[in-house]
Formats: structure tokens, sequence, C-alpha cells
């Protein structure tokens, strides 16, 4: 049966009894096509159709302040200085206007404010004492200042190579973004695959207890090939779901019990054709002593003088038996 027209028939439960029989190449082909077009529902029509229609991967950077790195490591940002903390108390500072270090000693992050004339020595201002913030982060001027879990790592920009400092910019920004995203929906379709075919293991597990319980012998493998039909639909249906950003409380439960339903009725609609099937074969085995007691009684009738009168002739002297 055509793959496509398993994916329409998924509700139709007399048709079961073929899904039960498909080998492995069918059911994993079958589960590619699935994860294909759920793929196709998810990501292409839920995020990159939507993307495309409001100006494509650039429109990301609309809210993205110009900003760009010389070639001897000083960033520039178009954008008022940020200083924030988060509600996990994080520290966040982004100030390219200043140049920042920290100092181990005194456990705090400060921007230098001024050069003595014979630039000898610098005047700093305490910006951050990293001991009152889970993480602290400075992007600054000449390096991003980075502390956690008792330690400081300043990355100053000039040790950055110059080839990927000239990419340090918006234009550089859009590339990488654009490379990753085909990098990423590689990765989510494996994801898709991988997903599907261990989620349909439970679907499995679900219709072994059905088939159980109802007196049908099945192998994993015809259970697993009966789940990922009935699942098909309520798959599909998530799919939609989480294209169009729609919330459904419970829904992994939900589908559970749709998945399960559907297996319930193709395994009983399985064990009435099983039933009819050894019907009719007692039948077949039983026709050829029917059809020979009706020869016997053809050939010798009903009432038989061999059986009647206990003798091998007539009165007339006559031998009965030829």
């Amino acid at each position: 049966m055509n793959i496509f027209a398993e994916m329409g028939k998924s509700l139709s439960f007399s048709n079961y009894r073929l899904y039960r029989s498909d080998r492995g190449g069918k059911n994993f082909l079958y589960l590619l096509m699935l994860s294909i077009i759920g793929f196709i529902i998810v990501v292409m029509l839920g995020f990159y159709v939507p993307v495309m229609l409001n100006g494509g991967i650039e429109s990301f950077l609309d809210e993205v302040p110009d900003f760009s790195m010389s070639s001897d490591g000083i960033l520039t940002i178009d954008h008022e200085p940020i200083d924030s903390v988060t509600d996990e108390n994080q520290r966040l500072v982004v100030d390219t206007g200043y140049e920042y270090g920290y100092d181990d000693s005194t456990g705090t992050i400060y921007r230098i404010i001024g050069y003595a004339d014979d630039a000898s020595g610098y005047t700093t201002e305490d910006v951050i004492d990293v001991s009152q913030y889970s993480q602290s982060a400075v992007i600054s001027k000449n390096a991003l200042v980075m502390y956690q879990q008792g330690q400081c790592e300043v990355l100053e920009y000039n040790e950055i190579p110059a080839n990927i400092l000239s990419k340090i910019s918006n234009e550089g920004l859009l590339e990488l973004i654009k490379s990753m995203a085909i990098i990423i929906t590689v990765i989510v379709f494996f994801a898709f695959i991988i997903r599907l075919a261990l989620w349909n293991i439970v679907n499995a597990a679900i219709g072994a207890i059905i088939s159980s319980n109802m007196g049908v012998k099945n192998t994993f493998g015809q259970n697993y090939a009966m789940a990922l039909r009935a699942y098909t639909p309520v798959y599909l249906v998530s799919c939609i779901l989480v294209a169009f950003g729609i919330s459904v409380p419970f829904k992994w439960v939900i589908m559970l019990l749709v998945t399960g339903f559907i297996l319930s009725k193709a395994i009983k609609t399985i064990k009435a054709q099983l039933e009819k099937d050894a019907a009719e074969a007692a039948m077949t085995a039983a026709a050829p002593n029917a059809d020979s007691d009706l020869m016997f009684r053809a050939m010798y009738g009903e009432n038989d003088v061999y059986h009647n009168t206990g003798s091998d002739t007539n009165t007339d002297g006559n031998d009965n038996r030829y």
C-alpha cells in the first residue's frame, strides 16, 4: 500500500492487519515521510514562512544596533550604555565608551576614566563588586569581562585573530545567522526523526498492553508498525498546533489517549478478522469428510441391505456387495 495512502487511511481499522505485516524497511520509510511532513509543518510553515513574509532573516537585525570592530580590537556600538540586573541576580553592562578591567585584589570590575599625560598610569572607577552578584559580565570598548563561580575571564579583543575581527559587525552577524540557520535546520530535522522513533516506542508499548488484554499475539515490530499508523492523526494535528503557536493543556496525555483508542479499535478489528479466518479454515478442513459422506450415500443409499440385514446376499441369491 502507498505510504501516503496509509497516512490517509490511518483511521480505517480494517487496514491495520496489512500494516501489522509491514517489514522494517517499510516502517522506516513511513516514519521518515511522517517526520518530513511534521518538519515542513512546524519549521518551514511555522517559522521560515513568517520570517520570509516579514522581510527575511535580515529582519532579525532591525532591533540590533549598528556595531563594528576595528583592526586593532576596538569595539563600537551605536547605542546608549546598558546596565541591567536579571531576576537571577546577574549583572550585565554594555559600555563601549570606556575600557574595562578586573582587579583581583578587590574583587571589582572597573573602568578606566583617564590616563596620565605621560601614559605611565590611569585613573579607574569601580563599577561592579562581583561578590554581590551570581554572575557578572561587561562588554566594553577593549574587552569582554566575565565573572562566574569565583573566576574572572578577561578577553582582550586585540588577542582575537584579525580575520575574525573583520567579521565582527552587523554584516558578519547576518552571515553567521544564515550559516547557522542551515546547520540548525539539519540538526532539527534529524531531531524530528529521532524524537518520533523514540516516542513511538511508548505507543508500541501501549499497543502491546492492549493486544495482550485482547488475546492477540503481536511481536514488538507488529505493535510498532500499528502504533506508527495510529499515532499519525494526533502527530499531524500536534505539528499544526505548534506551527501556529496554539497551546493545549495536557497535550501529551491527550495524544496518548487518542493513540491508545485508535490502537484498541484496530486490534479489536484484527482479532475479529483472525477469528473469522480461523472459522473458515476449520470449515475448509472439515469439507472433505462431509463430501465423502455425501458420495457414500449417493452410491449406496441410506438403507443399504449390507447394513440392514447383516447378510452378504439377498433372497434371490445375488451378492449385494457388488
